[in-house]
């Protein structure tokens, strides 16, 4: 049985969207159990390499923060 290396590449910016996303849900989860520090070092990485749209997503939960 193959694992996920055998998909190869699906190319890059796909993946960086996707794991930006996860990071934005993982961050409300985090502030949602009361882990501002954890939250904040989520959103702080979705700031640094996500789309606009998450950039602003992940301002959005800092301010709230």
């Amino acid at each position: 049985l193959g694992g996920f290396d055998d998909l190869g590449d699906l190319g890059d910016l796909d993946g960086s969207a996707d794991e930006m996303a996860t990071k934005l849900d993982l961050a409300q989860a985090y502030a949602e159990m009361g882990d501002a520090d954890g939250a904040r070092s989520m959103l702080e990485e979705v700031i640094s390499a996500g789309s606009d749209e998450q950039k602003q997503q992940a301002q959005a939960l800092i301010a709230k923060l």
